[in-house]
């Protein structure tokens, strides 16, 4: 999905910010943004032109040509942006810039500020993932975004930013706006709603015992320094979510964090991510390129998901620089230094995970190991994670009422975790639009099944040992396969109709007494 940045272009806080802006979500949040929209009002004043000349070559000479014309603060600004598009440029996360006209009043007129921006934002592509940073521009451009956001006529899936100049630290930090406000007639028609209709599901404010054990333990080695953690649980969990919300925001907010997925690099690559390279190192390495080990001199947070893909090598390779944290780029010669925390995450069972990865190395990465259970061991905490997955999709549309939606959180195996639920929310959201809600709730529910992941291995593998006779081996085939259709459809008397076979077989075959 094609990843935009949207600001406005504001007289002393445009293309620098927004370069600012991209370059710390590259690297500390690991996206990396194709293209650059800046909303404007007038037309670029001469040191903006000298910005945008310097974006569009980002040479020397085209640099050294416009900052012999400037002096002070406007030659610095110049200096920032030369220096920001060559280091985006490095790292080949340099994005297309567009500009966007839009004709309106004044910088402080709202209503023609509100109506110019949504009726731009109709005209951008449906398949975009939308990065809004709101603080460029007036206090009331930066209040339009907000009510744009609360009216819904964001994209459900727009991320808000926020680039305020921190006084007291002197940083540009870039905070995601989780703020998500309601206008008061919203509130009058809820308060309404909710007397005329009985809540059906009513979020638990407690957090039930399995995740309230994970958590407790992730902070508690968390706060314990540079010890190697692990996190294990099912596809979907929200392994990530902790890690940079709970680990990284609590105890490394002010050092670099970088996300590195292992399944999506070859050895080759992953290599060069991590060690960087000397010009001249192989063929296409025509400049010197930092690694991630560089930019932890000082301390920070590497996270490695997907670990149990790295490649053999590579095993071997980290664990050095873990117990020395020293190491050489890719070509180099002199020897580097690095301290970093390591977190890793899998969403592989223990057992399998000793067969993927070099037992030496799984016992360095592995001190402290947190296993995050997946959401249908945490029924006591199924309407709450429900809640907050709906706000997520949806700012304004009221949190659907209805006794199937409760049944089936209650009883469905998630198997996919939140991402299912995230997908059961856009069908009903989707819905919504054009049905009544139980119609949209069934539809709903009807395409999450249709289109549902299991959990449940179709292979043959373990069933045929030399010494498991016939009647062994079906029995073993039919309990799995039981268990999995009533986890599945919720009961036995439904996983019966399903699988045409009576519910009177399923509990046989469930105690491991069905031979047919």
């Amino acid at each position: 999905m094609k990843q935009i940045f949207l600001q406005w272009n504001s007289k002393n806080a445009g293309l620098t910010v927004a370069l600012r802006s991209i370059l710390t979500l590259f690297i500390e949040c690991n996206i990396v943004i194709d293209e650059i929209l800046l909303l404007q009002n007038a037309n670029f004043d001469d040191l903006q032109m000298m910005e945008l000349d310097i974006f569009k070559k980002t040479n020397n000479k085209t640099f050294e040509k416009h900052r012999s014309k400037l002096e002070g603060g406007n030659k610095e600004r110049i200096e920032t942006v030369y220096k920001q598009c060559r280091e985006l440029g490095e790292q080949n996360a340099k994005p297309k810039l567009t500009q966007k006209r839009l004709h309106i009043k004044s910088v402080t007129d709202y209503q023609s500020i509100y109506n110019a921006v949504r009726e731009y934002l109709k005209e951008l592509p449906k398949d975009i993932q939308l990065h809004i940073n709101v603080s460029p521009g007036t206090p009331q451009m930066h209040t339009v975004w907000l009510m744009l956001n609360a009216s819904g006529y964001l994209p459900t899936t727009t991320r808000i930013w926020s680039s305020q100049f921190d006084k007291e630290r002197k940083i540009y930090p870039l905070n995601e706006v989780k703020f998500k406000p309601k206008t008061y007639l919203n509130e009058i028609f809820e308060t309404v709603y909710l007397k005329k209709y009985p809540i059906i599901i009513n979020p638990n404010d407690t957090i039930s015992g399995k995740r309230q054990e994970a958590e407790a333990n992730l902070e508690l080695f968390a706060s314990i320094s540079n010890v190697p953690i692990m996190l294990i649980g099912e596809r979907g969990v929200g392994k990530t979510t902790y890690v940079r919300e709970l680990i990284r925001r609590k105890f490394y907010d002010n050092k670099p964090f970088h996300v590195l997925p292992c399944g999506i690099f070859s050895e080759e690559l992953m290599r060069s991510e991590l060690f960087g390279y000397e010009k001249g190192a192989f063929t296409g390495a025509n400049e010197r390129k930092e690694g991630l080990f560089h930019k932890f001199k000082n301390g920070g947070l590497l996270f490695l998901d997907e670990i149990h893909d790295l490649a053999k090598p590579l095993q071997r390779q980290l664990m050095q620089v873990l117990q020395s944290k020293e190491f050489f780029t890719i070509g180099g010669s002199t020897i580097e230094k690095t301290n970093f925390r390591l977190i890793t995450a899998t969403n592989l069972p223990f057992e399998e995970l000793t067969q993927r990865l070099s037992l030496d190395f799984l016992d360095r990465i592995a001190q402290y190991i947190v296993e995050i259970p997946p959401i249908r061991e945490s029924q006591d905490d199924i309407f709450r994670y429900w809640e907050t997955t709906w706000s997520n999709i949806s700012d304004t549309a009221n949190l659907p009422k209805s006794k199937v939606l409760e049944q089936f959180l209650k009883t469905y195996p998630f198997y996919g975790n939140f991402r299912d639920m995230e997908r059961l929310a856009h069908y009903i959201f989707a819905f919504s639009k054009l049905k009544t809600i139980d119609e949209a709730v069934d539809d709903a529910i009807k395409a999450v099944k249709k289109w549902k992941t299991t959990n449940f291995k179709t292979s043959t593998d373990g069933y045929f040992e030399k010494a498991k006779t016939y009647n062994i081996i079906v029995n073993q085939f039919n309990q799995d396969f039981a268990k999995w259709s009533v986890e599945t459809y919720g009961s036995r008397k439904e996983a019966a109709k399903v699988i045409d076979k009576t519910e009177a077989w399923l509990s046989k075959a469930i105690n491991g007494k069905s031979r047919s």
